[in-house]
């Protein structure tokens, strides 16, 4: 276990409720055959990555690299294409870091935001009453209604901080 956690990003997201994360990848395939997508040996090549990484924010190029050892044929496309459409589904969400650059990270809830360290990458999706209190607040005070599936929160974790 150490050694396939060394393959993956730096980011990690925690999230309450990983009870359900066997059926996680029984479930996205089905998400992804109702949208009318095929489930291939490629994608399920995916979907086992994402599944493995309980968790852990990927980028796309972490993804195809882990999943081709399953599947060696994998295309840069497939993955780019799966990740795109598990996102429009509110499968996995983009995690952007200081760089701009971005990486995958499964979600259970695309209406909770992610807290993000600004040192060390550190994920965790926040809880529904973060998003209440800020969604309350913002609208009060400025009339903002914020977007959850867009929101993402810098901040120092408590191990940085």
């Amino acid at each position: 276990m150490a050694a396939a956690k060394q393959t993956l990003n730096r980011h990690t997201v925690k999230s309450t409720g990983d009870a359900a994360q066997p059926l996680r990848c029984a479930r996205w395939a089905m998400s992804l055959r109702a949208s009318g997508y095929r489930m291939t040996a490629p994608r399920r090549a995916v979907l086992a990555v994402l599944d493995h990484a309980q968790g852990e924010a990927l980028e796309a190029l972490q993804i195809w690299d882990n999943a081709r050892r399953s599947y060696p044929m994998l295309g840069k496309a497939t993955v780019y294409r799966m990740l795109e459409r598990m996102e429009s589904l509110g499968l996995v969400r983009r995690v952007h870091d200081q760089r701009g650059c971005h990486a995958f990270v499964a979600v259970d809830d695309k209406h909770n935001p992610l807290l993000v360290c600004l040192r060390c990458g550190h994920t965790r999706v926040a809880p529904a009453p973060v998003l209440a209190v800020l969604s309350d607040l913002l609208l009060r005070e400025y009339g903002f209604q914020i977007s959850p599936a867009e929101l993402q929160i810098s901040a120092i974790c408590p191990e940085c901080g």
